[in-house]
């Protein structure tokens, strides 16, 4: 009876991490809701605008351009080393 208990027990908690895991993993509900409002950044500003359009073109990805233009995760600082490498 015991040994069902702890068994049952075990069970749940593997399946508790597992669900806190995947729900952890995923990205904010509103990642490029606000899209318009983070490219703004590049609008005003044309060395930010260059740095993420070349950021953007030699990465060939879509999610770079906004996240640099609004810095989300110091994007533009990595898009900046990204591009010098290799250049001295």
């Amino acid at each position: 009876m015991i040994q069902n208990v702890k068994i049952v027990v075990a069970i749940s908690l593997v399946v508790i991490f597992t669900i806190v895991q995947q729900i952890a993993a995923r990205p904010k509900a509103n990642a490029f809701q606000n899209s318009l409002d983070t490219i703004t950044g590049c609008h005003i500003d044309s060395k930010l605008q260059d740095t993420c359009q070349r950021c953007a073109k030699q990465t060939k990805s879509n999610v770079v351009y906004p996240m640099c233009c609004s810095n989300e995760d110091d994007v533009f600082v990595w898009c900046q080393r990204y591009i010098g490498y290799g250049i001295h």
